[in-house]
């Protein structure tokens, strides 16, 4: 039974939430496989509703306000006893959306307590009514990120303090273990952190069989295209998908649009800078339906180029932007078995840019990050950008020896303008620093939280009970 982090917020409601508890995610990462096994676990009582298949349960949600006679049809189509404090658990709730508006006279009412879980629902519940502000936790699942495969993997759960106090003191790690976890990783390049792929590959060991999940879950994804959106809306979400390994193979990675429309011919030589940056809004525009769905369904993740001596967010250029997938073990089988025998072999060879960057997005996105990256004619390109503990962090992503050379991050970390501490540079190399820049492994990203806590305020010091006299 793979272990996930995101139990220990699911057990926490289990105990004590009050409100209705939301677990949302991307298709297949585990939603319903984890809150099943935490209720289970805890012996709760409880009822599974997979509103997807239950046609008549949506209709008795929709057609019914009256609480009292809702328990009762509910009771009688389910043929199960409903007793007070008993949790219903409402799955695939995309299929329903309305459920989020009536969750709140749910939970008022007191009788049951509710876990909903869906997916598709950045994209579903955009536009729904009622919100239930104060009525409903929502976290956010993601595949399976390294330290939750290393967990799974390794028998002995003390590797990953041992490895996150050399992150921390900035030291070397031992040679042996350092060769190991190289390895280790390796094979999360090729797995992913799809639940589904790394049981499979926990239980066998057999990566041709791995490949094949990932063949069918992104034959799942093709299916929400066409089941989901208009026949013209669906071609361009399966073409800009299907476009994201090319994309990423290429130098500067960003995604450009010319491949996905190429009715609207392509940029001459003598084209005025002006007239290049209006044609490439005009494509953007066109298609910024299409992103914003895969952004919003979780299969795509995006990294927006943002100016570096300014807020991240607020400056973005929401036009430039790298695609990555939602997975990195999904990437590297659209790269082919040559690919991931190169890679498991550690062979010279092979430039694992592009893999290594969406595991960095991928990380990034599941420890709660918002990606960027910076790129302009004055300072170059710096792979990432988050804003980490109040300040910026520039990562950059190295996958040959050449790890050493980043004129771009050198130039970036002397600009006084940027409120900039330090630098992480991603590379096949072990631990060490130098100045502000520190150099470590890509695998040890896993070790990257923002633990800024803010704290309690005394709301006491500051009220102003007396006046001074004039």
């Amino acid at each position: 039974m793979l272990k996930r982090k995101i139990e220990t917020q699911i057990d926490s409601w289990i105990k004590t939430g009050k409100s209705a508890l939301l677990i949302t995610g991307v298709r297949q990462s585990g939603k319903t496989y984890i809150i099943n096994k935490c209720l289970d676990r805890a012996k709760v009582r409880y009822v599974y509703i997979d509103l997807l298949h239950e046609a008549e349960i949506r209709q008795i949600l929709d057609e019914t306000n009256d609480l009292e006679e809702l328990y009762i049809k509910l009771r009688t189509h389910i043929r199960t006893p409903l007793k007070k404090g008993m949790v219903i658990f409402f799955d695939e709730v995309q299929a329903y959306k309305n459920i989020v508006t009536k969750i709140k006279a749910l939970v008022a009412d007191g009788t049951f307590r509710y876990i909903l879980s869906g997916s598709l629902l950045g994209v579903f519940l955009r536009g729904v009514e009622s919100a239930p502000v104060g009525y409903m936790d929502t976290y956010q699942m993601y595949p399976l990120d390294f330290e939750e495969f290393l967990r799974n993997y390794n028998e002995n759960e003390e590797v990953v303090d041992y490895l996150r106090g050399f992150y921390k003191d900035r030291k070397p790690i031992p040679d042996t273990i350092y060769k190991k976890m190289q390895f280790i990783f390796n094979l999360y390049l090729i797995v992913g952190g799809m639940p589904q792929a790394v049981d499979e590959f926990l239980r066998s060991g057999d990566l041709d069989k791995v490949s094949r999940i990932h063949i069918q879950i992104q034959n799942m994804f093709d299916m929400d295209f066409t089941q989901y959106e208009s026949d013209s809306e669906k071609i361009y979400l399966s073409r800009i998908y299907h476009l994201i390994p090319s994309e990423l193979d290429k130098r500067n990675k960003r995604f450009t649009y010319t491949e996905v429309n190429k009715t609207d011919g392509e940029e001459s030589d003598d084209d005025s800078t002006a007239n290049k940056k209006q044609r490439h809004i005009d494509r953007y525009t066109k298609l910024d339906k299409e992103f914003l769905w895969l952004w919003r369904a979780g299969v795509a993740l995006p990294a927006f180029n943002s100016p570096i001596e300014s807020s991240l967010k607020k400056d973005l250029k929401a036009t430039l932007f790298k695609l990555f997938m939602c997975d990195v073990g999904l990437l590297t089988t659209e790269y082919g078995k040559g690919t991931k025998d190169r890679i498991l072999n550690n062979s010279n060879d092979i430039n694992c840019g592009a893999v290594y960057e969406n595991y960095v997005a991928q990380e990034l996105t599941a420890h709660g990050y918002s990606v960027f990256y910076h790129s302009s004619a004055k300072n170059g390109e710096i792979d990432f950008l988050v804003e980490h503990d109040k300040t910026i962090l520039p990562i950059e992503v190295k996958s040959g020896k050449d790890f050493a050379e980043h004129a771009s991050l050198s130039r970036v970390m002397s600009l006084k303008n940027c409120n900039i501490d330090e630098a992480y540079v991603l590379a096949n190399c072990n631990i060490h620093q130098e100045g502000k820049i520190v150099y470590m492994p890509v695998y040890m990203l896993m070790f990257l939280t923002d633990e800024i806590v803010l704290g309690k305020i005394d709301l006491n010091k500051y009220r102003i009970t007396e006046f001074p006299e004039e």
